[in-house]
């Protein structure tokens, strides 16, 4: 039972694109499509009139639900839609919530087009039937993709590890941060500024100072902090609620979703955007 709870608490990826949204709602209601098509539920047999337009309006409703559950849900719920936030328990609860409201859907276009009568029971079997088809492959599936995604992203950090360059000496320079206002919040040796995080109409700026990581709340967009420390080279922008010093890392690490950074001084790890991995890759190497 630990080894279940453990699963579900592993980072996993999240569609981070519409268009790949788009794709898959497509595939899955092309599956609906060839389903019903091939095993003819409901009583949809061969002499069932207009047994394809019927078969194809079960698709169609099917490749509309996933979206729009996508969209509604990121719009209602952004934090919990937050890729660093993603698990395997929160993509299970995602998906079976989402066939949940598809057999809903398909209950209802199975009654608007006539083939049953307005009962709860009509109801009730469709999500039974599509939560008794669809439990075993999508939960089979979103393991095998973890698994994949978790295997080739280790494979990455490690080659990256292999090639990172040794800690470079810290720059013995200042470095003074200002608030939207202009008002200097905070001044800190460069060498102690370990990440700066998006937090809200705020930034989070995590430093060291001496044995302590210490965090500082400022008034400001994280294009405000990254303009202000523009000067600075080995500062970069590695995700878009994230700036690190690149003189602060100390390893790559990869999990299913994603690559992520470790840093001296701190337990938390930076997470690192599939963009930004290439331009960190020559900024980390020898």
């Amino acid at each position: 039972m630990n080894r279940i709870f453990s699963w579900l608490n592993e980072p996993y990826p999240v569609s981070a694109s519409f268009i790949i949204v788009l794709r898959d709602s497509f595939l899955y209601g092309l599956f609906v499509f060839l389903f019903l098509l091939s095993f003819q539920p409901f009583g949809l047999d061969s002499s069932f009139p207009n047994k394809l337009v019927i078969i194809s309006g079960y698709g169609a409703v099917t490749t509309l639900i996933f979206p729009l559950f996508y969209l509604v849900g990121k719009w209602i719920f952004p934090d919990y839609f937050r890729a660093e936030n993603w698990k395997v328990g929160r993509q299970l609860f995602q998906t079976m919530s989402t066939l949940l409201l598809i057999a809903l859907a398909n209950a209802g276009y199975t009654i608007a087009i006539g083939i049953g009568g307005l009962h709860p029971k009509v109801f009730l079997f469709f999500a039974m039937y599509t939560l008794a088809v669809g439990i075993f492959p999508t939960t089979i599936a979103i393991l095998l993709i973890q698994i994949r995604k978790l295997r080739n992203n280790n494979r990455t950090s490690q080659a990256l590890n292999e090639n990172l360059r040794p800690s470079p000496t810290p720059l013995s320079i200042s470095i003074a941060l200002n608030s939207t206002d202009g008002k200097m919040e905070l001044e800190l040796p460069f060498s102690s500024l370990l990440f700066i995080r998006s937090a809200d109409n705020y930034v989070e700026v995590v430093y060291s100072q001496g044995d302590q990581v210490q965090k500082k709340l400022i008034r400001s967009s994280l294009k405000g902090m990254a303009d202000q420390l523009a000067a600075h080279p080995n500062i970069e922008r590695c995700h878009r609620s994230y700036i690190v010093n690149l003189d602060a890392v100390t390893r790559w690490e990869g999990n299913a979703a994603g690559l992520r950074l470790h840093l001296q001084s701190t337990d938390e790890t930076i997470p690192v955007s599939r963009s930004a991995i290439p331009h960190l890759r020559q900024r980390l190497a020898p």
